[in-house]
């Protein structure tokens, strides 16, 4: 009888250990899922900027060549 119940103690401690690791390692991985998403908005976030950045600079440039040929042509007038 004594013999089962340490058995039987051992036993539950063994599967709230293994119950214990799992759990950890789910908060790990949903961590380090976390982290890559995180990671990934970033990375596009700032894609999506430079996206923008360069358009935004294509438009400025063609607003001074405008600008320039407006100038040029009203001073050969």
């Amino acid at each position: 009888m004594l013999k089962k119940s340490l058995i039987g103690k051992r036993w539950t401690k063994r599967i709230a250990y293994e119950q214990k690791a799992i759990k950890n390692k789910k908060n790990l991985f949903c961590a380090s899922c976390a982290i890559t998403i995180i990671h990934y908005l970033f990375i596009t976030y700032f894609y999506i900027i430079a996206y923008f950045n360069s358009i935004f600079r294509f438009l400025l440039g063609v607003y001074e060549v405008f600008q320039f040929v407006r100038f040029t042509s009203e001073t050969i007038e």
